[in-house]
């Protein structure tokens, strides 16, 4: 039983994600990734594109936003504060005191649902659900993110996906031998 254990806690974050988000990508026909905490923050290392894909944010190797992207707020929500507390500084001043303010209930809203759902707030026009991976000892070890445009990904679908990404990653989580900590 130790083996099994000390195995789980070595499956690679990637290889376990990739046929989930495939799969993602095939249901939703939205652009589906993973990301996880590079030296500079969010990075996107795992792409499933979609046939009308929204490829601008979602290239393999960007980094995103901290606190400007559902995906990097999602980390910002999980991510001990010593992890993240130099780009929270970089990004802060930018903020105004209403970005703030709402940057501080995004952050509640995930820690309680475990997924967040943003409307252009990247990049206008184009929405994006997030939602955290947990390994062993519930330790975050990346986020995975549908995006699509605002025309297709309206409020109805948008509430679909987050439901159906939220679904994915609590079953990659699992897969790795994690959960989403309770507070």
């Amino acid at each position: 039983m130790l083996v099994g254990l000390a195995s789980l806690g070595k499956l690679d974050v990637l290889k376990v994600s990739a046929p989930w988000l495939a799969s993602l990508r095939d249901e939703l026909n939205q652009t589906c990734f993973l990301a996880v905490w590079g030296n500079k923050g969010p990075t996107v290392v795992y792409v499933e594109a979609s046939m009308g894909a929204v490829t601008l944010v979602t290239q393999i190797g960007s980094v995103l936003p901290l606190l400007g992207s559902s995906t990097g707020l999602v980390f910002d929500s999980f991510l001990n504060e010593r992890e993240t507390a130099a780009l929270r500084e970089q990004e802060m001043p930018l903020l105004s005191a209403d970005q703030l303010r709402d940057v501080k209930l995004h952050i509640e809203q995930i820690r309680t649902t475990g997924v967040h759902q943003i409307q252009g707030l990247l990049m206008p026009g184009i929405n994006a659900a997030s939602s955290p991976l947990f390994a062993m000892g519930n330790k975050l070890v990346g986020v995975i993110t549908v995006v699509g445009p605002g025309s297709v990904l309206n409020d109805e679908t948008q509430n679909l996906a987050a439901r159906r990404l939220l679904q994915t990653a609590q079953a990659i989580s699992e897969r790795m031998g994690g959960s989403r900590p309770s507070d």
